[in-house]
């Protein structure tokens, strides 16, 4: 081995590795946990608007968690920060075949944490400003008073929309069931 961050020895590389892949058991667990609790909202008689977009986010939140260990970052600045994460990822897909997220998982995320900027882009690009924000349901493109309704969250069945750009919960979760069994090994 040479690595340039992380130990050379194996005993001692291999410790940290299973510190890293118990934190990504841990946050497959809370998706699986989250959107359990998730189904179980969407098939109750008491159905929470709040409390599901919480459970989505949730999701999504965690899931991302465990992309960012084993997938580059988008801009890391300081170029040795860089090349730690860069070894760091090296080795994890080396020790374990971690499966590839769904495709628009990080699309969302990158929203959901920039929230503000989605906001501001709204807010100087409609015409109309009109807004729709925790919609269950179909989206729709509206009609008459309110045409060109913007939707910012979105919820129908396991599909969570971002201004109109979907991800499929049943997908995550069952990422993160993969995740779960590629990391028992």
């Amino acid at each position: 081995m040479n690595n340039q961050y992380f130990p050379n020895e194996e005993g001692k590389l291999e410790y940290i590795l299973q510190i890293y892949s118990m934190d990504m058991k841990v946050k497959a667990l809370w998706v699986q946990n989250a959107y359990e609790e998730y189904s179980n909202l969407m098939s109750s008689g008491e159905f929470n608007v709040l409390l599901a977009f919480r459970k989505a986010t949730e999701i999504i939140n965690h899931s991302m968690a465990i992309v960012r260990m084993v997938e580059e970052a988008g801009f890391v600045k300081d170029p040795r920060e860089r090349a730690k994460m860069r070894e760091r990822i090296m080795l994890i897909n080396n020790r374990w075949e971690v499966p590839k997220p769904p495709k628009k998982l990080r699309a969302i995320r990158n929203s959901l944490e920039h929230f503000e900027q989605k906001m501001d882009e709204w807010v100087t690009s409609s015409r109309e400003l009109h807004v729709i924000d925790f919609n269950i349901g179909e989206l729709s493109t509206g009609t008459g008073s309110i045409a060109n309704v913007n939707y910012f969250r979105n919820i129908d069945g396991y599909n969570f929309y971002f201004r109109r750009k979907p991800v499929n919960l049943t997908e995550i979760y069952n990422w993160s069931k993969e995740v779960s069994m590629c990391l028992q090994k």
